[in-house]
This record gives structure tokens, sequence and C-alpha cells, in this order.
């Protein structure tokens, strides 16, 4: 039999929580380490969407990417927040909550290693930042990188200074998925064509002629998380039926009319 603590231990073994940022909040959120586990759903979010969409497949287990449990909770009001409601659903329905957030960032194989795979990125290194960095199979315009990470991340749209970029040609390219503005200076230091994230702050991008900032969104860059979490599971625990989440958590869209 698998129980919780075997799920835990598999995830750990890539993802250690010692590799986690001091803000952070990794780990077993709610449930017993020794609970019997047959099937888990992974996720980026867990919302009481998700808990209904786990119920619903008889699954034991969630395993996300963002916790649920951040900042505290003060109460166990429904009516106080979203993640009360969850919290609720979860314990009624006895379903284990465990995440793996910035220690899944920094693990080598981890985040960052599954987008510069959908990049297909060769010769790919860290970044002491906790990002990493590589290079395409060939150069391309920054045009047509802007529409490949478009396009493979699945994006409404980007954001970048492209209109101030002086180079022709993409090459080398550095990413920190989610929110990673804070490796911008890095990527230019270690001479990046392009720095890729999620998140970027609207005074980070003046003053970056050499280097392509391109802002993908955050859920849209790890959002490929969900795979990767449940690969980590299915190789160290075959007889562990893993579902990914069909459930759209992004809670930003872009309005076109």
């Amino acid at each position: 039999m698998t129980y919780v603590q075997n799920i835990i231990e598999a995830i750990e073994a890539v993802a250690p929580k010692e590799l986690q940022e001091s803000y952070d909040n990794v780990g077993l959120q709610y449930g017993s380490t020794d609970k019997e586990v047959t099937h888990v759903l992974t996720c980026i979010d867990i919302t009481e969407a998700v808990i209904d969409e786990a119920i619903n497949h008889g699954c034991q287990m969630v395993v996300s990417h963002h916790p649920l449990i951040f900042r505290g909770v003060k109460d166990l009001c429904p009516e106080s927040s979203y993640i009360n409601r969850t919290l609720i659903k979860a314990i009624r329905h006895d379903i284990a909550l465990y995440c793996a957030h910035t220690n899944l960032d920094n693990a080598e194989g981890g985040v960052n290693y599954k987008m510069a795979e959908v990049l297909s990125l060769n010769d790919v290194r860290p970044m002491s930042e906790g990002g990493i960095i590589g290079s395409l199979p060939s150069a391309i315009s920054p045009t047509d990188f802007l529409h490949m990470v478009k396009e493979r991340f699945q994006a409404d749209c980007v954001c970048s200074n492209i209109t101030e970029y002086e180079k022709d040609k993409v090459s080398t390219v550095a990413l920190i998925g989610g929110s990673g503005s804070f490796g911008i200076s890095e990527a230019e230091a270690l001479q990046a064509d392009a720095f890729l994230t999620g998140e970027i702050k609207y005074h980070d991008y003046f003053d970056h002629p050499q280097l392509l900032l391109v802002e993908a969104g955050h859920y849209e860059t790890e959002q490929y998380t969900k795979q990767l979490l449940s690969d980590i599971i299915t190789k160290q625990l075959s007889e562990v039926k893993v579902t990914e989440s069909q459930v759209r958590t992004n809670p930003r869209s872009l309005y076109h009319e």
C-alpha cells in the first residue's frame, strides 16, 4: 500500500524542502501522513473547483504547486475567503493537501527546467538566482521568439520591450517561472539575448536594450508544473494513479472588446 508519506518522499527526493525560499510554506498543509493513497490529483492552485474535481475522481490527495495556506489563516469561517472554503471542503472529504512551490522552482529538473524543455533549449545550466539559461536550437528573430513563447505557453498575449531591443537575433535565453523579474540583472551579466518570466514590473522594462524582456504570465509559465509533479510521482510510485487537473485556475484574463 501507498501512503501520503510515500508521496511526500517521492516529491522531496527531487525537490527537498530545504530548497524553498524563506518566505514560502511548502509541504503537507492538511492530512495525515499515514493515510492510504491510491489516486492523486496534481494542479497549479488548490481551489474549491479543484477539490470538487478530486472528489469526482475519487482522489485521496491533491498535490499543488502554489500553497493554499501561504500567509496564515485567521479563522475557518467560509465567508472569509476562498482559502477557508477550500480548506473546509478538503477537510470534510478528508483529502490531503500538499504543495511543492519554490523548492520545486529551485530544484534541478524542476519548474524552470520544464520551461526550458518546452522551449527546446540546449546546454541548460543554472543561474545563481534560481533560474536557468540555455540556447535555442538555432537563432531566431525577436518577433519569432515572441510568437514561439505565446504559442508554446498558450498565452493570450506576451509583453516585451521589443521596440527598445537592439539585437536582431535571439539565441541564448534565460528564464524564471512565475514572478522572476529579480533575475534580469543576472541574465544581462550572463549576456543572454532574452529573459522570459511570468511577471515583470513596469519600471523593470526600462533601460535594457541588449536584453529582450518577455512577460508571458505567471500561470502560463508554470502551467506545465502539474505534468512535472505527475511525472515525479508516477516514476517512483507506479502503483499510484495520478490525474492532472483540468481546471484552469488562472484568476486573470484579458478583455479583448
